[in-house]
């Protein structure tokens, strides 16, 4: 992809809403060479959809945890699977280092977290065991940034 094509994407990440137009315009190219452009880069995989940014404090959805979690060597991918489809959570991360997976999760107050935890380790496997080991968790107390994407792509 050519620097245009990471400018258009580095636009749309960072101003959420922003019309094709006004792309098009910022870029000094046509509107339709966008539209072929965002075309392609749907065919091609790199834009998988568009999403609403959405205000979750505005929802009810105050408090964002950052929890560590230690398993069972050989049920990382049923902890994977189990905390993906999980309500609460944002990201899942299979990492390296003391803990194996790192899990962005958003709550309404503590003790929904809190009944998200016990249900978490109340998760058996088919020979009837925890995938857990430890979990550590970490409440963040002011969001700085909060966005997948890197403000600059190039």
């Amino acid at each position: 992809m050519d620097e245009t094509g990471f400018k258009i994407l580095e636009m749309l990440s960072n101003t959420p809403g922003i019309s094709q137009k006004d792309v098009a315009k910022a870029l000094k190219v046509t509107p339709p060479a966008i539209t072929n452009r965002l075309k392609k880069m749907r065919e091609d995989g790199i834009i998988m959809g568009f999403l609403p940014v959405v205000d979750l404090g505005k929802l009810g959805f105050r408090i964002t945890m950052l929890s560590n979690l230690r398993v069972r060597y050989d049920r990382v991918e049923e902890a994977v699977a189990w905390f993906a489809k999980s309500r609460n959570v944002c990201a899942v991360y299979h990492i390296t280092g003391a803990y194996d997976m790192l899990i962005v999760s958003k709550f309404r107050d503590t003790k929904e977290f809190s009944e998200w935890v016990k249900e978490a380790n109340l998760q058996k496997g088919k020979d009837g065991t925890s995938f857990m080991e430890r979990m550590n968790s970490s409440l963040v107390f002011n969001t700085a940034k909060e966005s997948l994407a890197p403000a600059k792509l190039l």
